[in-house]
């Protein structure tokens, strides 16, 4: 009798996994391809430098790492706002753990961006992480608050300055596994923690300053090569590969291998940033603040010792001095002033034949929506996926040229809404903003929003084609849907639920959000109950797991 094969749960189990995708991650070359890449050079340490580094040397541990950074300049203690996916990357991509971090680094948590933006007056919104979920609900928001800041639990929390950390008459509770959160950072403290765990995982640390790349043809590509670098002392140092984190210099993407900048000037039109320090006396809140100024925007950070801060302005529109004497009669108390010159755009590749480029070497735009080191991870980890890289790795590079461009433009269209629709000032600036802003890459889906409502309640099939359009990364159709409506940007009513159903919501979410423990208690907190900082990370059905899983 032929053998009946019984079918049960666990047999069909085998079934439902891409096994030959898990084999495929392989990402070693073989020894039969003597011309893939087995030694990487990182130009420049920093962010970017460094994560790169620590990526690289984590995720291929076969590979040879080496970061060339110039000795001569300092790292600015600037404090720099991320989004949640940063935790997810450091602690479950890069390995690094999560308490060490929290003490050697000492990061705030952020919860959103209250923005002090859109109408004239003290009105503010807020720009909660939780977006997504519209777990109380944006249309009761604003018909009965005639504000978003309502819409979800997170946002409940910016109001009140509150944390997940919760006080009942049982005691103490977290709900860190369930509300995404994000770092604020002093760069710093930052860098020299990876900097640290990088050399100690066996990435190698060169300190010189490079003063020429050779660069030449290589048969069977059509795009340039560097051959290798020569340091100021007249040593040549030859690599695989190579990855341009230089900075604004762009040594090598710009600099020697001539790629074109393509400027976003026509949409963002602040090119100068004036950083301090601002006393804040304890009171350090759990989110990043943008607060409109006379030409342009400022943003505080709150770090544990200060608030780190910066007023980006158009220097078409404001003088250095003037910045400065804006800013003083606002927050008189400052130091460690310095300025800051930038461009905002980016390259027309960041990918050109061996070398690679992270950073503000291949694309920069101010960070409003703190967007920066997202963009860094982006570019990190496409990299990583794209080994074992070769001589038929041109598919793959044409690709992310074009997959990594069109990420930015979406952040450009954005971040261009933010300046479109400010009515908070009518400054020459402002002015400007309203009438000339080019928010084009997105005129459709504002089309779509004045006729339809917010484009994160449209059906489903006509969601997904919007947001292919208009969602950008982390942000997607639910953060331009906060901007828009934050900004009270109109658009036609539409049906929504009874009062009393989102009030009933809205009743629970502040319980809740009342609950919660002021951010300099909850720090005192979590100094005796380093477990719930764990749990973030050690939760499997937790928000950064969820999101690890997308890296």
């Amino acid at each position: 009798m032929a053998f009946e094969r019984p079918f049960n749960m666990a047999v069909l189990r085998e079934l439902f996994t891409n096994h030959e995708l898990l084999y495929r991650e392989d990402h070693r070359p073989q020894p039969s391809d003597p011309n893939h890449v087995r030694s990487v050079a990182i130009l420049g340490g920093g962010t970017a430098g460094w994560l790169t580094a620590l990526a690289l040397r984590h995720q291929l541990r076969w590979l040879k790492v080496t970061v060339i950074e110039t000795p001569a300049i300092p790292i600015v203690g600037v404090g720099e706002a991320s989004v949640p996916s940063l935790v997810a990357f450091l602690h479950r991509y890069l390995g690094l753990n999560i308490l060490e971090l929290d003490r050697e680094v000492r990061p705030t948590w952020k919860q959103g961006i209250r923005f002090e933006w859109g109408i004239p007056g003290k009105y503010v919104f807020q720009a909660p992480f939780d977006w997504e979920v519209n777990g109380v609900g944006m249309l009761g928001s604003m018909a009965e608050t005639k504000n978003v800041s309502s819409f979800t639990l997170q946002s409940h929390l910016m109001e009140r300055g509150t944390t997940p950390i919760l006080k009942s008459k049982k005691g103490l509770s977290s709900f860190l596994p369930v509300l995404a959160f994000a770092y604020h950072l002093e760069n710093e403290r930052f860098v020299n923690y990876l900097r640290r765990k990088a050399v100690e995982r066996g990435v190698t640390h060169l300190e010189t300053k490079i003063a020429e790349a050779t660069v030449t043809d290589v048969d069977g590509d059509d795009e340039p090569h560097v051959a290798s670098l020569t340091t100021e002392d007249g040593e040549t140092l030859d690599f695989d590969f190579y990855v341009d984190c230089s900075g604004f210099s762009s040594f090598l993407l710009e600099k020697k291998l001539d790629a074109s900048y393509q400027s976003y000037s026509s949409s963002l039109f602040t090119d100068r940033a004036f950083a301090f320090n601002a006393p804040h006396r304890g009171d350090i809140k759990p989110y990043t603040t943008a607060r409109t100024m006379n030409a342009g925007w400022c943003w505080t950070i709150p770090m544990h010792e200060s608030n780190h801060q910066g007023y980006a302005y158009a220097s078409a529109h404001l003088s250095d001095e003037e910045a400065v004497a804006e800013v003083k009669a606002i927050w008189p108390e400052i130091e460690h002033e310095r300025f800051v010159r930038f461009r905002s755009g980016r390259h027309d590749r960041l990918w050109i034949g061996n070398v690679y480029a992270v950073g503000n070497s291949y694309a920069f735009v101010e960070p409003l929506e703190s967007t920066g080191i997202m963009m860094i991870q982006r570019a990190i980890t496409a990299l990583v996926r794209a080994f074992p890289i070769g001589p038929e790795s041109g598919v793959i590079r044409r690709f992310l040229n074009a997959s990594i461009g069109n990420d930015w433009d979406r952040l450009r269209w954005f971040l261009a809404a933010h300046f479109k629709f400010n009515k908070r000032l009518d400054t020459p600036f402002w002015e400007a903003c309203r009438s000339d802003v080019d928010v084009s890459g997105i005129d459709h889906a504002l089309e779509l929003y004045e006729a339809c409502g917010p484009l994160s309640l449209l059906p489903r099939a006509m969601r997904k084609s919007v947001e292919d359009q208009a969602g950008f990364l982390f942000y997607g159709l639910h953060g331009l849907d906060t901007i828009l409506l934050g900004q009270k940007v109109p658009h036609r009513e539409i049906k929504r639920e009874p009062k009393g159903v989102w009030r009933k919501r809205q009743a629970i979410a502040n319980d809740f959000a009342r609950r919660g423990l002021p951010y300099p208690e909850a720090i005192e907190v979590m100094k005796n109950n380093p477990e719930w900082l764990q749990q973030v990370i050690d939760e499997p059905g937790g928000w950064a797991n969820k999101m690890a899983a997308f890296l």
